[in-house]
């Protein structure tokens, strides 16, 4: 692997991704504080459709891409890049067709019959109509990935997000008065209006680029079969994962009501638990997102090379990474996460939520990187297979639980769903690269360094008087504090070593000339 590289489009991708997350968030917010917790509720019932039909659109042709074009680069392969972009590209196109109007004329039936809500039939349809420049611009994205050029794509989707935060607000002032329906129509209208001008901008720079690889004739292209073999599992895992998640996401209101609640009320608990805390906890994922999307290029060429000693070294280096960062998160959402839940969403229920749910962290940020590395590996079946009996296992919990203990059920529903995917995924990985997992050094000392940062800034400023005067501030100042003492509590504990302190500076500094890359 030429690490100089890898750590050049990770720190690119991490703070493109950075910046798109911070935008979704306070996108996220935004539309909380427009529709409220029961709109969020209706939203997040539409989205569960609107994702099933997104991974009908790509069927997984993405990572077909990515795979196919870094293979292409290994000397020998035959295989001819430009082949396999035009055929993948016009996979894509027919995909994406399909899934639109698969959606478009089928969205009053989904509405009435499925979600039991026809407050979602005018959304549906107007997010049908931004699927086939999403799945083209998917396949796209998988070429950059592969080219490990992550700058443009990046760029792509912050001026989607930003063109898409413009056009909701105003749209929601013109559909507002209309009620919930209409506005959530206007949230969907900019949303789909976002996404075209980000993804039409994505394929201009695709073509500027490949203008010359697209025309050669060299090489010999790869059969169809080839590319259904990696993209098929992928989508169909994607789809009926997600066709589960839909019927999760319809089952969670209905238990809930069932359990006493209104339907007002249940949409309004549902909202909050996945459209405020959860997607709040995975804010900060956006600092590894970078090394998710970039390990699967890397990891495909390692195999392709016969290099396991390259793999193991990544996948350790990954998981230290990774359970670092996590217990970090884990520290200050639990100590602090009453006061993000009202800076957020001004909701002491969300904040609640945050803290009891933030002990799930490390096994989902962890997971996301070892799904990643597992399809670089040539695993996507074993990824389908773990993913599809964890959908029928949450299901089956959410069934069980929500009618009888409500919210709560839904909760311990979600704990039993994460560890139980994430315990057979990381273990998955462990067996195929040959890495070790030292469990005291990389989560039980970093969870008892950021305790003890985060229990002692919180006391301190506390007796200052900082909380009561402003919580932005107590906020900023004790958790700032808190993330400025954790690296050198990690470091005098050893779960940093010399070592590690000198992979940083070999993968950040430049090295003298001649020695080694």
């Amino acid at each position: 692997m030429k690490k100089r590289l890898f750590i050049q489009n990770a720190v690119i991708l991490t703070l493109c991704s950075i910046f798109l997350s911070a935008l979704g968030m306070a996108f996220r917010v935004y539309q909380s504080s427009l529709i409220g917790a029961e709109g969020m509720g209706l939203l997040q019932l539409l989205l569960s459709v609107y994702y099933f039909s997104t991974n009908l659109a790509v069927s997984g042709l993405n990572l077909a891409v990515t795979r196919l074009v870094s293979e292409s680069a290994v000397p020998g392969s035959g295989i001819s890049e430009g082949r396999v972009l035009r055929k993948c590209f016009g996979l894509c196109l027919l995909s994406g067709c399909a899934a639109g109007s698969a959606l478009f004329f089928g969205a009053p039936a989904i509405g009435r019959w499925w979600l039991g809500d026809t407050r979602t039939v005018a959304s549906l349809r107007v997010l049908a109509v931004g699927l086939p420049f999403l799945s083209v611009s998917c396949c796209v994205r998988g070429y950059f990935l592969a080219a490990r050029n992550s700058l443009k794509p990046s760029t792509g989707q912050i001026l989607e997000q930003l063109i898409s935060f413009a056009f909701v607000a105003v749209f929601f002032s013109l559909s507002a008065p209309g009620g919930l329906s209409a506005a959530c129509c206007g949230i969907a209208l900019g949303m789909t209006v976002g996404e075209i001008c980000g993804n039409l901008y994505i394929v201009l720079l695709f073509f500027l680029q490949t203008r010359r690889t697209l025309r050669q004739k060299n090489g010999s292209s790869v059969p169809a079969r080839r590319i259904f073999a990696i993209s098929l599992p992928v989508a169909v895992g994607y789809c009926l994962r997600s066709a589960l998640v839909s019927v999760e996401n319809v089952l969670i209101p209905a238990g809930l009501k069932r359990s006493g609640s209104s339907y007002g009320e249940s949409l309004a608990g549902y909202g909050i638990v996945k459209g405020m805390a959860l997607p709040a906890l995975c804010f900060p994922q956006a600092f590894l997102t970078a090394f998710s999307m970039l390990l699967i290029p890397e990891v495909s060429e390692a195999r392709a090379a016969r290099h396991p000693a390259e793999i193991r070294s990544m996948a350790s280096r990954v998981f230290q990474i990774c359970l670092l960062f996590s217990c970090l998160v884990v520290g200050l959402f639990f100590f602090f996460g009453r006061e993000l839940g009202l800076l957020l969403y001004k909701n002491a229920e969300a904040g609640r939520q945050l803290r009891l749910l933030c002990p799930l962290i490390p096994f989902m940020y962890l997971d996301s990187i070892v799904d990643a590395m597992l399809k670089g590996l040539d695993e996507q079946v074993y990824s389908l297979k773990v993913n599809l009996s964890d959908s029928c296992l949450r299901i089956l919990l959410i069934a069980l639980f929500v009618p009888r203990l409500g919210i709560s059920g839904y909760l311990l529903a979600t704990f039993f769903s994460v560890l139980y995917n994430s315990s057979l995924s990381i273990g998955r990985l462990m067996k195929k690269s040959a890495v070790r997992f030292p469990f005291f050094r990389w989560i039980v000392l970093p969870l008892g360094c950021i305790g003890l940062c985060c229990s002692g800034t919180r006391a301190l400023f506390s007796l200052l008087g900082l909380a009561e005067s402003s919580v932005l501030l107590f906020v900023c100042a004790a958790g700032g504090c808190a993330v400025l003492l954790y690296p050198l509590l990690l470091r005098l504990t050893g779960c940093i070593s010399s070592r590690d302190l000198q992979w940083f500076r070999d993968s950040f500094c430049r090295k003298r000339k001649g020695s080694s890359g």
